[in-house]
Formats: C-alpha cells, sequence, structure tokens
C-alpha cells in the first residue's frame, strides 16, 4: 500500500514539476486548488486546519 503511494506521490510531483516548474506563485496555487486568490491568502494567514497549516510552512518569499 505504501509503495502505491509513494509511487502516486512521484507522480504528482513530477506532473507539478512539470506543469509549473519548480515554484508556484499563489496564483497558481491557487488556481491548482480551484480558489480565488484572495482565499488562498486569507487561508494561509488564519490557517484553520492541518493541512493548511503545513501547506504554509512549505511557503516561502523571494
Amino acid at each position: 500500500m505504501q509503495d502505491i503511494e509513494s509511487q502516486n506521490a512521484v507522480t504528482l510531483e513530477s506532473q507539478l514539476t512539470e506543469r509549473f516548474g519548480l515554484l508556484l506563485s499563489q496564483t497558481q496555487l491557487a488556481q491548482l486548488l480551484g480558489r480565488t486568490t484572495g482565499g488562498l491568502r486569507y487561508s494561509l494567514s488564519y490557517p484553520s486546519d492541518r493541512q493548511t497549516r503545513a501547506l504554509k510552512a512549505c511557503g516561502r518569499k523571494i
């Protein structure tokens, strides 16, 4: 079961890197998640669940 999940994660990572490159802008991330840019910014400013907190922890300003 873990092997399948690992393969799916690698495949998803490869697809995302191929489509967007190594870095995602907030606009691209919002598009990928099916959200508005403003809604994404709000969610990242006030994370209410574990997934949003994890996503915010991955973010970097360049």
